[in-house]
């Protein structure tokens, strides 16, 4: 009798932890921030602002484009609007910014760098330092990064570094400022990705400014997932949001940055549908 009551009991608590996940990390991946780009605004655009003022999340990735000109005033103005939002912010660089470079590693930092938080790698590479290309320095930060890590790895960048690849001729970014004729992704880089013994996400902001490009994007190759987002037509915008559940779980999510718009499923964004 004391057996079947042990087994009723473990039974029992089986079934109260199914169907409830404990979420223990929230990043929001948001590209292309500062908006519509015949606009002279400065600061965020205004539905991203609302959403990270309203959700609750640990971090904001901005995958390049979060302002529009490489000023003094831009920074300023930057510095002083993100002192609003109770969340830690991180910045990938985009185009528009290192065009001063000065003004970059004043206010923002390092072009490339590697985060770690909960188990979970992000590391933030600087597409307009060999024209869209990683390479030298950046190939071996990669491939250290990579290196001794088992955990669950997001490589963010702001250019669509994968747009060469032959399932992509649909893609159209936001700009091809600074692109080599030939990029060195699915020869150099995916391989490395590949290698890695769990999943890679690799996320690009350069999307969203113009009503013909199709946003988001999205794709799966062997355990990497290829993301892309943006903002700034007031069309489909949207950020990514990215969940960590307590068994290692990882949920990604289409945010729509425009009332009643409903992007369903990332998944439903790859060329294959």
């Amino acid at each position: 009798m004391k057996n079947t009551f042990s087994f009723i009991v473990f039974c029992l608590t089986l079934l109260s932890g199914c169907g409830s996940k404990e979420r223990v990390l929230g990043v929001v991946l948001a590209g292309h921030a500062y908006g519509h780009p015949l606009e002279k605004s400065l600061g965020l655009h205004s539905g991203l602002k609302e959403f990270l003022e309203k959700k609750p999340n640990d971090l904001v990735f901005f995958l390049g484009d979060f302002v529009r000109n490489s000023s003094l005033k831009s920074f300023e103005f930057l510095k002083m609007e993100l002192k609003d939002l109770k969340i830690e912010t991180k910045f990938v660089p985009g185009n528009h910014h290192v065009i001063n470079p000065v003004f970059y590693k004043k206010y923002i930092g390092d072009r490339f760098y590697s985060y770690e938080i909960k188990g979970v790698k992000f590391v933030v590479l600087d597409g307009n330092m060999n024209g869209w290309n990683i390479i030298n320095e950046q190939l071996s930060f990669l491939k250290q990064e990579l290196s001794h890590f088992e955990g669950k790895v997001f490589v963010l960048v702001h250019q669509i570094i994968w747009i060469d690849g032959e399932d992509y001729a649909y893609v159209q970014s936001n700009s091809t400022s600074g692109k080599a004729k030939e990029l060195n992704f699915w020869k150099d880089v995916f391989p490395l990705l590949d290698k890695h013994n769990n999943e890679v996400f690799v996320c690009a902001g350069d999307l969203g400014a113009f009503k013909a490009i199709t946003n988001p994007i999205y794709d799966k190759k062997s355990n990497v997932h290829l993301i892309g987002t943006g903002m700034g037509a007031r069309y489909r915008d949207n950020c990514i949001q990215v969940n960590l559940y307590s068994g290692g779980e990882i949920e990604l999510e289409v945010v729509s940055l425009q009332p009643g718009l409903d992007f369903g499923e990332l998944e439903d964004y790859s060329p294959s549908n």
